[in-house]
């Protein structure tokens, strides 16, 4: 069973639960008005957010899993205007697999990545529909020898939206054997600015590490490709963008359907 969290402005629900997580909520911060969730994986499992905010929210989100422990993180979020701060905590022979999906106007996120045991992993999926204006900074911490992170990142600028990813990998002198890797991409939609900022801090030679950024339009030979086999432009560009932001377990088409009429007017 998939344990699922429905989210909805300042109510937070617990669905459906396999016992593999412990889950407990505070009140809101008086002076930050704040909604926070703690979780803790003691087993191998599975986790799905399901977000659906109109009003202004802010959340402080922290996951911890045990050790040897591997579990999947499925985020879909339909909001208007949120900040949230998540923090991952991930111990020895522990992978942490994170997908994410966002149909969102305003967004201000921070991920924190900690790994924290020998052997742990981090897959990072997301992709999201830029309807508004939308900053994320993710910071992935290589705290012990042998870990590996692979930060994948692709948006979609509708619209009037912008998308800034910040992604930065940390690895301190004499943790070894490390992977580090990031991919970026943004495609607009639209004549607005958009920023990609990867950075690799790294004090130690024995090291893998790459990273790739791209913001513009979709490949000109791949759209000439489509057309010369009898896919008219407009069709041959909505393709291309279905295969761009393809998610398990999300309609990806419906969900371009609804703004296609941004792009074609």
């Amino acid at each position: 069973m998939k344990n699922r969290i429905s989210i909805k402005c300042d109510e937070v629900k617990l669905l459906n639960s396999d016992e593999k997580i412990i889950v407990s909520l505070s009140d809101k911060f008086d002076i930050y008005d704040v909604t926070k969730i703690n979780i803790f994986v003691k087993e191998s499992t599975s986790i799905e957010f399901d977000f659906k905010c109109k009003c202004e929210s802010k959340y402080d989100i922290a996951i911890e899993l045990d050790d040897n422990v591997c579990a999947d993180l499925f985020i879909n979020k339909d909001v208007k205007n949120i900040k949230v701060q998540y923090k991952y905590y991930i111990k020895s022979n522990c992978t942490l697999n994170i997908n994410k999906f966002y149909e969102c106007k305003c967004v201000r996120e921070l991920d924190l990545i900690y790994l924290n045991g020998v052997n742990s992993k981090i897959y990072y999926d997301f992709k999201t529909l830029g309807l508004g204006k939308q900053k994320y900074d993710i910071m992935v911490y290589h705290n012990f020898k042998d870990t590996t992170s692979e930060i994948k990142n692709k948006g979609v600028s509708i619209g009037e939206g912008n998308i800034t990813f910040n992604v930065t990998g940390i690895v301190y002198k004499g943790i070894k054997n490390c992977n580090l890797n990031q991919n970026n991409k943004i495609v607009n939609m639209n004549d607005v600015e958009n920023i990609i900022k990867p950075v690799l801090i790294i004090d130690e030679q024995d090291v893998v590490a790459n990273h790739s950024a791209y913001i513009g339009k979709f490949d000109s030979d791949e759209i000439f490709y489509m057309t010369s086999r009898g896919i008219n432009e407009l069709d041959a560009i909505k393709l291309l963008l279905e295969g761009f932001l393809r998610t398990d377990n999300i309609d990806v088409a419906k969900k371009i359907d609804k703004y296609w009429r941004w792009y074609i007017e």
